[in-house]
């Protein structure tokens, strides 16, 4: 039996981090490194592993317990030794980081006493995905949360929105003028395509962003603020004067120099200063959006043959000048566009959007529950409000010293978020994480 182990590229007595492409082993060395710890003595109560599916996580849990039970009761076959031989390595290292006081004296004695200890408490087995894991938090800590002691978790947020959206609908008349607005403007739209009036099926497609991560976390930033507002600032925004003297800049060049004759690179030229034009207007495609002088012809121009061979109408230098003067404000001119015609073109979305979610709020109220998607945030939010982490932790009746994450560039910033308290506490308690 041939093992292999993957190489960390980041370690410390507490922190190891592993990072190798598929198929190297990189499960293989979660699942070894936490047979390791059992075998050097570690409760399992004590270590949390966490995977992104409940298969991944039953795949998991298969490993340990078949390495532990060939360690225990087949330790004299090849396949057990290569196993333990795998796994010393780990020990010697906990040993000597003080993780554990000694190496045991016997491997397949510890292999038999940790397998019998897992199987007579399987349900503190802590193998689980990160969203079980957070829910377990919120449940525990839902007085904290300022949710009622038997609340529930939803799984299913479409069910959510469809009934928030179907009461926005029928409360048309006393939604605010920005919320009416956007509908209208749906409603519109649908109907100039002749798809009906029922707008509903567009607004689930719009309501699907109360879900992204991005919403979640930028949403508390709005709250309170007048997209009227909001609209007029972004309107007035300083860099406007940028995009009048670009735009002159264009039409000079346009009455000028456009199509003309004599000019090397001009035709370069002339595509970028259409591109310009119609990125200022928000109507380039996103290949052309902003897009730069071609290389090659910003190399070229203004060297000495690029003005000896000038031949076209005005002036060499004012050509440059028309041209150096678009690109050196191109980034502001590209700030401005973004957050006004992209931004303000999907204002009253976001209105109507806030208006959708309001209603899941009160409903979700009435029921006393919370969306599955809402709970890294909400947790996030309890800790942030100065609840001590392993208070939180105690009381959910779990306190581990080692914690293991598998594939974890699946995981949301909101998930890691809500981890790394988690795992400063484990390290300065003398745990490790993996």
């Amino acid at each position: 039996m041939t093992l292999r182990i993957s190489s960390p590229v980041k370690t410390s007595p507490r922190l190891t981090v592993y990072k190798a492409s598929a198929g190297s082993g990189k499960t293989f060395t979660l699942a070894i490194r936490y047979v390791a710890l059992l075998l050097s003595g570690v409760s399992h109560r004590s270590i949390l592993a966490v995977t992104f599916t409940n298969k991944a996580t039953a795949e998991m849990k298969d490993r340990i317990l078949s390495y532990l039970f060939r360690m225990a009761f087949h330790s004299d076959e090849s396949d057990a030794q290569s196993l333990i031989r795998a796994a010393e390595p780990f020990v010697r290292q906990h040993v000597e980081a003080g993780v554990t006081g000694r190496p045991p004296r016997s491997y397949p004695e510890m292999a038999r006493f940790q397998l019998s200890r897992i199987l007579d408490d399987y349900n503190h087995f802590s193998i689980t995905t990160i969203d079980s894991f957070l829910q377990l938090l919120m449940g525990e800590t839902a007085r904290m949360a300022g949710l009622g002691t038997n609340f529930k978790i939803e799984l299913n947020d479409e069910d959510v929105r469809r009934a928030a959206i179907d009461r926005v609908m029928s409360g048309y008349k006393q939604l605010s003028s920005d919320a009416r607005s956007a509908i209208l403007e749906m409603v519109e739209r649908q109907m100039e395509n002749e798809s009906g009036w029922d707008v509903r099926r567009k607004m689930m497609r719009l309501s699907r962003q109360l879900s992204n991560e991005a919403y979640l976390r930028g949403r508390k930033g709005m709250e309170g603020v007048s997209l009227k507002d909001y609209r007029r600032a972004v309107e007035n925004m300083e860099l406007r004067k940028e995009v009048d003297e670009a735009q002159g800049l264009i039409n000079r060049f346009n009455a000028t120099y456009l199509k003309a004759d004599g000019i090397k690179y001009g035709k370069n030229v002339d595509t970028f200063v259409r591109r310009y034009a119609e990125s200022l207007k928000g109507k380039a495609k996103r290949s052309d959006f902003f897009v730069p002088l071609s290389a090659q012809a910003a190399k070229g121009l203004g060297d000495e043959k690029w003005f000896s061979s000038y031949s076209g109408p005005g002036t060499p230098e004012e050509y440059l000048r028309i041209v150096n003067q678009l690109q050196e404000s191109m980034e502001a001119c590209k700030f401005y566009v973004i957050n006004t015609e992209l931004t303000l073109s999907h204002l009253d979305e976001l209105g109507l959007l806030e208006t959708i979610r309001q209603e899941m709020v009160r409903i979700n109220e009435e029921n006393n529950r919370m969306l599955l998607s809402e709970t890294p945030i909400r947790l996030r939010e309890l800790l942030e409000q100065g609840a001590d982490t392993m208070f939180v932790l105690e009381k959910a009746g779990i306190r581990y010293r080692h914690v293991m994450i598998d594939e974890f560039q699946d995981t949301s910033g909101m998930q890691w978020d809500n981890f790394v308290p988690l795992l400063d506490e484990v390290m300065a308690a003398g745990g490790t994480t993996l």
